[in-house]
């Protein structure tokens, strides 16, 4: 099943691209099967939308990449998960390019990815205004871009490995305290 995610993000890997990229992943699902045989630790949700094809030229956005890529990365985010909030970003352009290149969109974009991914960001009040925005605008670019990507929690188009992790372990503590409860 997980590899089966990771296809939406790269559509033509194979089982090694997987197992290179998702390296804590497997781990950790190794670690689940043998502690818990017979678990089916992935939660069960729709699947979104496949990404849209791409129509622009990325040069069309390299400031928004840029200021995206800064700031993620004082974050935190790995590399990839830079690559893949660079991805959902542009995803959301190919929709609306003028849109996209604000500041509350780029804002919302960072907020959207996190959530996506299990980190929770709201505590942070200050990014509302680091590139420009602020909350109310944001939560209006963040509601436009989650609708019109048509994304779900733990969504496999852009779902970091950790995010993965995450979403592993998160499904897997819910079914140990659904058979605590029984």
């Amino acid at each position: 099943q997980e590899y089966e995610l990771f296809l939406y993000q790269s559509p033509k890997a194979d089982m090694d691209d997987f197992l290179a990229r998702e390296a804590a992943l497997v781990r950790h699902t190794i670690h689940m099967l043998a502690s818990r045989a017979r678990l089916n630790v992935l939660p069960q949700h729709a699947l979104p939308p496949r990404r849209p094809k791409w129509t622009l030229s990325q040069h069309r956005c390299a400031e928004e990449f840029s200021a995206l890529a800064v700031v993620s990365e004082a974050l935190g985010f790995s590399h990839h998960a830079r690559d893949l909030l660079g991805t959902m970003f542009f995803d959301y352009a190919q929709f609306d390019l003028k849109r996209a290149q604000t500041a509350e969109m780029l804002t919302a974009a960072i907020f959207l990815f996190a959530e996506i991914n299990g980190i929770d960001l709201t505590s942070l009040t200050e990014l509302y205004h680091v590139l420009g925005s602020n909350k109310r605008s944001v939560n209006a670019a963040y509601r436009r871009m989650r609708e019109t990507l048509g994304c779900v929690p733990f969504d496999p188009r852009y779902l970091s490995e950790e995010g993965f992790v995450t979403m592993l372990c998160g499904a897997a503590m819910r079914k140990v305290d659904e058979k605590t409860e029984s």
